[in-house]
C-alpha cells in the first residue's frame, strides 16, 4: 500500500507509515452480506408465512421476525425442513396389500378381503393415512357393525399397514362376548343320525362327522373313499367373485389326511361313480336348521357338526391330540375349548349327584336309607 503522507510504499495493513510515521486510514469494510428472504405476509389467520420458491418450502410463524429468521435459516441451510410423506388412501393400501399378496393368501381370504374393501370403513377407505383418525374410523364403524365385523376389518388395515411399512397405531376395539359354535353331545348325535337317513343333506352331514369341513367335502370325489378310508386331499372355496374353485392346498398340513369311517351308513350311501351331488350352502343350512327344530336338537350349521365330531371324541375319551389329528386342527385351541367346556359340565354333572346323595335322594341306586344298618 502507498502512504498518503510521503508516497512511500509500505506494508499492506501497517497502521503507521515507516517513513514518516503518520497514522494510516483504514480501508473501510464493506456492507455485511444478508441472506436476503422475501418480505413476511400476513394470512387471514393472523400467522405471517413466507414463500420460499427457490426452496420448495412455506414458512409460517406467529410473528414476522419470527417468520424471517426462520426463513433465512432455511435459505442458509442451517434448518432443513422435512417434507410431509405423499399422500396414500387407505383403499390404495390395501388395494396394494391384496393384489401383492393374491397368488400366496388363502382363496377365501381374499374372497373376504374384497367384500371388505367394498364394505369396511367407506367413509375412510379415500382419506390419507397419514393423517386419518384411526379411533374415529373404529368408533365409526362400530355403531353400525357386530363386534366381530370391526375386529376383522381392522385385521385387515393392519395386515396392509405391516406390509406397506407403515405405522400401526394403536386404537381400542369394541368388546364382545365370544359366540360359541353350537354341537351336539352324543345322544343328541344319535337322534340326529336318524332324523337325517334318507334326506339330501345326509351325505354332507355324515362327513362333517367324521371331521370334515364344507371347503373339504365339496372336493372330494367318488374315489376319495376307498376300503374304507376317507382321503382329504384339496378344498373348493368361492373365489373373490364368488365362483367355486378348487385349490389343491388345504388349510394347513395338518388338514390333509386320511380317516377310517366310522359311520357304516356312509359307506352304504357314497356314491361308487359320477359326480357327488351335494346342495348349496343356502338349502342345506334351512334343511338343518328344519331338522334340528324337528327334534328338538340345538340349531347347529355343517361347521357346529365338524364341532360335535369333537365332543364326541371327548365322551369316547380320546386325548386333544387325537382329536386335532384326525379332525386336521392345525391349532388346538378350538378343540381344548370344546374339552373344557364339556369336562364343565362332567364336574357339575358329579356335583349334583353328589347333592342328591346328601339330600337322600336315590343315586344309582344308593340312598342314605339304603345304608342304614338292619
Amino acid at each position: 500500500m502507498i502512504c498518503r503522507y510521503c508516497s512511500q510504499e509500505v506494508a499492506d495493513g501497517s497502521i503507521f507509515c515507516s517513513f514518516c510515521g503518520e497514522r494510516l486510514a483504514r480501508k473501510k469494510k464493506g456492507k455485511k452480506e444478508e441472506i436476503k428472504v422475501p418480505k413476511p405476509r400476513q394470512l387471514k389467520s393472523g400467522a405471517w408465512n413466507i414463500e420460499l420458491r427457490k426452496e420448495g418450502e412455506s414458512i409460517t410463524e406467529a410473528t414476522p421476525e419470527a417468520c424471517i429468521a426462520r426463513a433465512r435459516a432455511v435459505r442458509a441451510g442451517f434448518l432443513k425442513i422435512e417434507k410431509a410423506p405423499p399422500k396414500q388412501s387407505l383403499k390404495s393400501v390395501i388395494r396394494k396389500y391384496v393384489d401383492d399378496n393374491e397368488a400366496v393368501l388363502a382363496v377365501d381370504t381374499v374372497r373376504s378381503y374384497e367384500s371388505m374393501l367394498k364394505n369396511r370403513f367407506p367413509d375412510y377407505m379415500d382419506a390419507d393415512i397419514w393423517t386419518m383418525p384411526w379411533q374415529e374410523m373404529i368408533s365409526a364403524e362400530a355403531k353400525k357393525k357386530a363386534p366381530k365385523t370391526v375386529y376383522n376389518g381392522w385385521r385387515m388395515v393392519t395386515a396392509a399397514l405391516n406390509y406397506g411399512g407403515f405405522p400401526v397405531p394403536k386404537v381400542n376395539l369394541p368388546q364382545s362376548a365370544q359366540k360359541e359354535t353350537e354341537w351336539l353331545d352324543y345322544e343328541q348325535i344319535q337322534v340326529f343320525i336318524k332324523a337325517i337317513e334318507g334326506k339330501s343333506c345326509e351325505l354332507a352331514c355324515l362327513l362333517a362327522l367324521h371331521s370334515l369341513r364344507i371347503s373339504e367335502i365339496r372336493a372330494l370325489t367318488p374315489d376319495s373313499i376307498k376300503r374304507g378310508v376317507i382321503r382329504v386331499r384339496g378344498a373348493v372355496v368361492p373365489d373373490k367373485n364368488d365362483k367355486l374353485t378348487y385349490k389343491e392346498a388345504n388349510k394347513n398340513d395338518p388338514s390333509r389326511r386320511d380317516i377310517q369311517v366310522m359311520i357304516p351308513r356312509l359307506t352304504a350311501i357314497w356314491p361308487k361313480e359320477g359326480e357327488i351331488k351335494l346342495q348349496a350352502a343356502s338349502p342345506l343350512r334351512r334343511q338343518l336348521e328344519k331338522v334340528c327344530k324337528q327334534n328338538s336338537l340345538p340349531v347347529i350349521t355343517i361347521h357346529g357338526l365338524r364341532h360335535s365330531f369333537a365332543s364326541l371324541a371327548y365322551h369316547l375319551k380320546w386325548d386333544e391330540r387325537t382329536t386335532c389329528a384326525v379332525g386336521g386342527w392345525g391349532d388346538p385351541t378350538c378343540v381344548h375349548r370344546i374339552y373344557t367346556h364339556l369336562s364343565k359340565l362332567d364336574k357339575n354333572d358329579n356335583i349334583e349327584k353328589m347333592k342328591q346323595f346328601y339330600n337322600g335322594q336315590n343315586t344309582n341306586g344308593i340312598t342314605n336309607e339304603n345304608q342304614k344298618a338292619p
